[in-house]
């Protein structure tokens, strides 16, 4: 039997159907990489609805780099879809207000009590020290964690959480 650890998805706006049929069929998959989601299928159907019909707990991806995110419902969602994520990369954030996303994110995982992502890494074209301490001020005054650290490395801010 081959087991497949990483997958590469390059095709622009994979359905959510489809992203949840290869994760169910591939057990073993630890890390993903897509281009772009597509939930509009699930206009009709609430979020938590479809979570809980199709999402099992035997996907075992820690590891997600999204390439373009173009609604932040698709960052919710792959947090559902993957339980033991503990690293979430998005690449392209460029045209959006990047501390209110990432607040929003910081609360949906706070709140829906994801204890296993410990990693958010952000690709961000105007990332410079200003904008590490614009997400330091927010970390603090929103109480999220007592125990973190914010660096920079190039365009990439990550956000680590410690237990």
């Amino acid at each position: 039997t081959t087991h497949f650890h990483y997958l590469e998805i390059q095709k622009e706006k994979i359905d959510f159907s489809i992203l949840i049929n290869i994760t169910d069929s591939l057990s073993e998959l630890d890390s993903l990489k897509i281009h772009s989601l597509s939930l509009s299928s699930t206009k009709s159907l609430s979020m938590e609805k479809i979570i809980r019909q199709f999402i099992s707990n035997k996907n075992k991806i820690t590891k997600i780099c999204l390439e373009n995110m173009i609604e932040i419902e698709e960052v919710y969602f792959l947090i559902k879809l993957c339980p033991h994520l503990n690293y979430l990369q998005i690449n392209s954030l460029n045209t959006i207000d990047i501390e209110l996303f990432v607040q929003n994110i910081i609360n949906k995982i706070k709140n829906d009590y994801n204890h296993n992502l410990r990693v958010l890494c952000f690709c961000i074209s105007i990332a410079d020290d200003d904008l590490v301490q614009e997400f330091e001020e927010m970390v603090i005054s929103q109480n999220f964690f007592l125990d973190y650290t914010i660096k920079r490395e190039l365009n990439h801010i990550y956000i680590t959480m410690k237990i």
